[in-house]
């Protein structure tokens, strides 16, 4: 599953928290299905070009 999510660099708000309110968003308009799984944290830093850890505390 790849996440159609896009971070804006230049905001002041934390990418974490950018991630945060998308994953959020995402799931409570029910896109992932029930039951689907999301990616991994490595896999997401990777499409998104963002450290680990920042997906980990997201």
């Amino acid at each position: 599953m790849e996440l159609l999510i896009v971070l804006d660099r230049s905001d002041t708000q934390f990418l974490q928290v950018q991630l945060y309110d998308e994953l959020r968003r995402m799931i409570l308009s029910g896109t992932p299905k029930p039951g689907q799984k999301l990616p991994s944290s490595r896999q997401v830093s990777e499409q998104l070009s963002i450290a680990r850890n920042t997906v980990v505390l997201a």
